[in-house]
C-alpha cells in the first residue's frame, strides 16, 4: 500500500491483515495501530507527526523508515529480521535495537536526536559499519538502564557485596537501589557516599565506622533511622528529612546542624562533635538527647515535652551558659547532674543587651567582670541585679546605660567628666557619690 504525500492525519489498516508493504511518508499522521499487520516487512512513516509507535507485533519487519517525526522512544528488540532502520530527526530519549541479530543490520541512522544518550544493542564493538550513524552524544551499550554515579570504590564494593551491583565501574543501576528500604554499609572505609541520593525509598541507613566527610540526605525524604557515628563528618544536610525519628551522629566534626525539619525526632545522639548551636524546639516527640563534649553556646530544648524525656546529657560544654527548657525548676530537679555547673536552665535564653555608648564606662564594667567585649553593649542580665557599683576616676563622660542597673543601691561615680546623669530609673538607690 502506497499512500505517501497526502494530508492524512489518521489511517486505519487494522483490517488489512495481509499487508506486507506500507508507505505513508509525508502525511500528518499522529497515531497508527499496526498490531494486526504482522506480515509487514517494509514500512515507511517518515515526515509525519507520530509521538509513539508500537512495532512489537511486526516481527517480519526488515526495512523501517520513521525519520522526521516526534518519537521519544523506540523498542525494536522483537524485530530480529531488521536490515535497515532510518529514524533520524526525532525526539528520542531511548532506542532499543537489541534484537539478537544486529549483525544483519546494514543501515542504521538515528542522528539529530540530541536527547538520546544511549542506544541499546546486542554487543559493543569499534567496528560497526560506516552506515551506522548516530550523534556523538549517544553511545552504544548492551544495557541502557539509568545508572547512579558512585565514585567511592569502597561504597560501590559494599553494594556489590550486598548484590545491588556487579562490576566495579563507578556506576550502579539505579533501579536496583531506588526501592531499597534499608542499607547497612558499616565499617567499609567509605569516604564519599555520593549516590545515596538515588536511594529514594531508604528508611534505615547505617553508615557508622567509616571515613565519610560530608552527607547530603535531602533527597532521602523517607529516612526514619540514621546511624552515622564515628566518621569524619563536617557537614550533614537533613533539610528535607521530616520523617527522621532516630539520629546518631556522635564522634564526628560537625559544627553546624539544621534540625528545623526534623519535627518527628525522638532520639538525638551527637556527643563528641563541634556543635555550637542546637535547636530542637520543634521536635515535640523528643525523648533521648545526648550532646556531651561539643562547643555549645546555645541550646534550645523548649519543645513542650520535657517531662517525657528519658535521657538528657550535655556535659563538657564549657561555653554553654543557658539551656532553654519548658520549666526551669523541673529541669533543675531532674537534669542538674547532666550539665556543667556553668550552665543554667531557663524558660527564655534570649539575650537582652543594654547600650553603653561611653567606652570608658564599658571598660570599667569589663574590669569589674560584668562584660567581656568592648562593643558598646552589655548583657542586661549581668547588671540588673547588681546592688553596688564603683566607677570612680574612669574618665567617663556619659553614664547612659545606668538606667538598666535597676537593683542598684550604691553608686560611686566621682572623679569623672560627667555633665549630666539620669537616675530616674534607679529607684532602689540609697547611696550616691558624684
Amino acid at each position: 500500500m502506497d499512500a505517501y504525500e497526502n494530508q492524512f492525519t489518521n489511517v486505519d489498516v487494522t483490517s488489512n491483515v495481509n499487508l506486507e508493504v506500507l508507505f505513508l511518508d509525508n502525511n500528518q499522521i499522529t497515531d497508527i495501530d499496526l498490531s494486526k499487520n504482522t506480515k509487514i516487512y517494509s514500512l515507511k512513516l517518515g515526515h509525519n507527526q507520530l509521538t509513539s509507535l508500537d512495532l512489537s507485533k511486526n516481527i517480519q519487519l526488515q526495512y523501517f523508515y520513521a525519520q522526521w517525526n516526534q518519537l521519544k522512544s523506540m523498542d525494536l528488540s522483537l524485530n530480529n529480521k531488521l536490515i535497515a532502520v532510518w529514524i533520524e530527526n526525532n525526539q528520542f530519549t531511548e532506542v532499543n535495537i537489541k534484537n539478537g541479530n544486529n549483525g544483519i543490520i546494514t543501515h542504521f541512522a538515528v542522528t539529530n536526536n540530541p536527547d538520546l544518550t544511549c542506544i541499546k544493542v546486542d554487543y559493543i564493538t569499534n567496528n560497526r559499519p560506516y552506515t551506522w550513524v548516530k550523534d556523538n552524544t549517544a553511545t552504544y551499550n548492551t544495557d541502557c538502564s539509568p545508572k547512579t554515579y558512585v565514585p567511592d570504590d569502597n561504597f560501590e564494593q559494599a553494594l556489590i557485596d550486598l548484590g545491588y551491583d556487579d562490576v566495579l565501574d563507578n556506576y550502579v543501576v539505579t533501579s536496583n537501589i531506588t526501592s531499597l528500604k534499608s542499607l547497612n554499609v558499616v565499617g567499609k572505609n567509605i569516604i564519599d557516599l555520593s549516590g545515596i541520593e538515588d536511594f529514594t525509598s531508604i528508611e534505615y541507613l547505617s553508615i557508622f565506622n567509616n571515613k565519610i566527610t560530608s552527607l547530603d540526605l535531602s533527597n532521602n525524604t523517607n529516612l526514619i533511622n540514621l546511624v552515622a557515628y564515628n566518621n569524619e563528618l563536617t557537614n550533614v544536610n537533613l533539610s528535607n528529612n521530616s520523617a527522621l525519628i532516630y539520629l546518631s551522629i556522635s564522634a564526628n566534626n560537625i559544627s553546624a546542624l539544621d534540625l528545623s525539619s526534623s519535627v518527628a525526632l525522638e532520639s538525638f545522639y551527637a556527643n563528641s562533635n563541634k556543635l555550637e548551636v542546637i535547636d530542637l524546639s520543634m521536635a515535640t516527640s523528643l525523648k533521648y538527647f545526648v550532646a556531651d563534649e561539643n562547643a555549645l553556646t546555645s541550646l534550645n530544648l523548649k519543645n513542650g515535652n520535657n517531662t517525657n524525656f528519658i535521657t538528657f546529657s550535655v556535659k563538657k560544654n564549657p561555653d554553654l551558659t543557658c539551656i532553654q527548657v519548658d520549666d526551669a525548676n523541673y529541669s533543675l530537679l531532674k537534669w542538674t547532674n547532666f550539665k556543667d555547673n556553668t550552665a543554667q536552665f531557663k524558660e527564655d535564653c534570649t539575650i537582652v543587651y543594654t547600650q553603653i555608648p561611653d567606652s570608658n564606662f564599658e571598660q570599667a564594667l569589663i574590669n569589674l567582670g560584668l562584660d567581656s567585649l568592648l562593643d558598646g553593649k552589655v548583657e542586661t542580665e549581668q547588671i540588673a541585679t547588681l546592688y553596688s557599683l564603683n566607677v570612680s576616676g574612669k574618665n567617663i563622660t556619659d553614664l547612659t546605660g545606668i538606667e538598666a542597673f535597676s537593683s542598684l543601691e550604691i553608686l560611686d561615680a566621682t572623679q569623672n567628666k560627667l555633665a549630666s546623669v539620669d537616675l530616674s530609673n534607679n529607684t532602689s538607690l540609697k547611696f550616691l557619690k558624684l
